[in-house]
């Protein structure tokens, strides 16, 4: 028979194992606890990077079909077509205030600043810059490029015309007769880059190459890189430049008194629209371009100037 002492210490040790289980148990909840609310936690960041992710492939798409557009129909065009649908506007970036997205359009070398907005695809920014040169451009092999000479302010050689990767350019200085009002003539050769070989251009079975200062010497006759060598009376319009053996990469043409030959866009995309973007702080994704301003004209007129003997009236 247990002493009453004994019993007091039986009861104790239960006590104390209850309380060691109870504390273990509320450890076990406390660690449960943890656990769930963590994968909350990582679910509701996956969930949100996804979102994340989504709007950003939707912006990154937005805007790059807005290049497309752009690319495909002019800036000039771009801009009637949306300001006439009340889509949006373009602004002046000296001059006007551009109200709750004006960091967005902040940028001091732009010059023009778009708001899109509406529509199932969100809101669009696009910022504009001109460029007087040719730089950063690249063509496929017998695709064109056209500069416009067509100003006042341009005579002579050109001061920088460089490309990479293909071996040569035909290229072709354009000349309208204003007084006849229709009537062209065209000085052409086909020119080597510079380093890639001489009179053949680095091409076996090939001949009659021009190196670029031949061009622009006429050590060989009139060279299409003189504007100069325009019939009297006659202006320079544009000069032609087509890729030969091989894609041409990089170009670049320079000339002082150039008119704005190409356009620099950034384009940003919110497909949940800028004030959300204002909202979160979340930047739109961004892409950047260069498009030439000047149309290329399609082969049948190169093809007609060059066995037409230079003259050609439309």
């Amino acid at each position: 028979m247990k002493s009453p002492n004994d019993i007091m210490q039986e009861a104790k040790r239960l006590k104390n194992e209850k309380g060691q289980i109870l504390l273990f148990v509320m450890v076990v909840l406390l660690l449960l606890m943890i656990i769930v609310f963590a994968v909350i936690v990582n679910v509701r960041v996956d969930i949100r990077e996804t979102q994340i992710e989504r709007e950003y492939e939707k912006g990154y798409s937005s805007a790059e079909e807005e290049i497309f557009k752009i690319s495909v129909d002019g800036f000039a065009n771009w801009n009637n077509d949306i300001e006439s649908s009340g889509e949006g506007y373009c602004s002046d970036v000296q001059t006007e205030s551009f109200g709750d997205y004006e960091s967005y359009c902040s940028y001091p070398d732009f010059d023009v600043c778009c708001l899109v907005q509406g529509g199932s695809e969100g809101d669009k920014i696009i910022k504009r810059k001109s460029h007087n040169s040719i730089f950063g451009i690249s063509i496929k092999q017998d695709e064109t490029l056209e500069v416009n000479v067509d100003s006042p302010a341009i005579t002579g050689d050109f001061d920088i015309v460089s490309w990479e990767n293909a071996p040569a350019m035909s290229i072709m200085l354009v000349c309208r007769d204003n007084a006849a009002s229709g009537e062209y003539s065209q000085v052409r050769a086909a020119v080597c880059r510079s380093g890639s070989g001489i009179d053949n251009c680095g091409m076996p079975g090939t001949s009659g190459f021009w190196s670029i200062q031949e061009a622009m010497d006429n050590t060989r006759g009139p060279g299409p890189l003189d504007l100069g060598n325009c019939p009297p009376g006659w202006d320079p319009l544009l000069v032609r430049f087509r890729a030969i053996g091989g894609d041409a990469t990089n170009i670049t043409i320079e000339h002082s008194g150039l008119p704005p030959q190409m356009i620099e866009l950034r384009v940003q995309g919110f497909p949940a629209g800028l004030a959300d973007g204002i909202e979160t702080g979340l930047p739109g994704p961004e892409l950047q371009t260069l498009v030439p301003i000047e149309k290329r004209m399609p082969s049948l007129f190169d093809y007609v100037l060059f066995v037409g003997s230079g003259g050609v009236s439309k």
